[in-house]
């Protein structure tokens, strides 16, 4: 595994709190610049990915972003899963203490400790701390940004606004909208859903698995919408949708702006990519510049 740290210029980390794991992450940097850069989280998506894997016979990364656009003007830092390494292979076997541990709670935590670290030690230039997530890891972001008033700008990418819970309502809606469920299967999967929320909510640090995650994660993702979070902040926000994201609907992310306006707040820019799915496979390169026009402009 050291391999491919090396191998991909990271420079491993570990620090150690109270009432949390050992905290592994990874720096990177081009090492032009002898000054400390200011500083660029990046928070993953959901479950136990690691940074690099093997995709087959490929080998793929967590990141959307190329590293040297990040790298030639900040220093890249990443907060590895629970108990996940740097780097996977096809043959991983997945620990039962990542499922043990795992939550938005957790992870928000142990990452604004590397951001204090990081600014404690004089790592890092601290004038600008952007924190960017991805997918699930873009409510694990806002959260971030919350608790650590050290952040200075919010990205959050194919994240969602309300309670992840209308995700899964809002798909059977669709499903019964375009004909492929009938009226009575539409109905039997909604009390179906609103029953696995209820034990859910009942029980909120059971390890019990549904769609691949515990009960204790969910809960964690289920008990405060991002929306609120959001509002919350007064730091510049950066907010990238597909309209037709499947992994989180755009009507959950459309109240947003909404909200903003109606709350009189002008930190806010948001963007919709429309046609496009979760990861904007079609049009990344255009979140890319958005985000990047949108960095340079604040």
């Amino acid at each position: 595994m050291e391999y491919y740290v090396s191998k991909y210029g990271f420079i491993k980390n570990v620090i150690y709190r109270e009432n949390v794991n050992p905290i592994n992450f990874y720096i990177k940097d081009d090492n032009k610049s002898k000054k400390p850069k200011p500083l660029f989280l990046y928070i993953m998506g959901s479950g136990p990915c690691s940074i690099m894997m093997q995709v087959k016979d490929q080998i793929g990364s967590s990141i959307i972003f190329n590293f040297k656009e990040i790298t030639k003007s900040f220093q890249l830092a990443i907060v590895t899963k629970p108990f996940i390494p740097f780097y996977t292979n096809n043959d991983f076997q997945i620990p039962q203490e990542y499922y043990e541990t795992d939550s938005l709670d957790y992870q928000a935590k142990v990452n604004s400790l590397v951001i204090d670290y990081l600014i404690e030690n004089k790592l890092i230039d601290s004038s600008k701390v952007i924190v960017c997530g991805v997918s699930h890891g873009s409510d694990v972001a806002a959260q971030i940004a919350l608790i650590n008033k050290n952040v200075t700008h919010l990205a959050c990418i194919a994240g969602n606004g309300l309670l992840q819970t209308y995700n899964f309502l809002n798909d059977v809606r669709k499903d019964y909208r375009n004909g492929k469920v009938s009226e009575s299967e539409a109905e039997k999967q909604t009390q179906y859903l609103f029953a696995q929320f209820k034990k859910i909510y009942t029980n909120p640090d059971s390890l019990q698995k549904w769609w691949g995650h515990t009960h204790k994660y969910w809960y964690s993702f289920f008990k405060e919408s991002t929306i609120n979070k959001l509002l919350q902040l007064s730091v510049p926000i950066f907010f990238a949708k597909g309209t037709e994201d499947k992994n989180g609907c755009i009507e959950g992310s459309d109240i947003i702006p909404i909200e903003f306006i109606r709350s009189n707040k002008n930190n806010l820019t948001y963007k919709s990519y429309w046609g496009e799915d979760h990861m904007f496979e079609n049009k990344i390169k255009n979140v890319k510049k958005d985000f990047w026009d949108w960095l340079d402009k604040n």
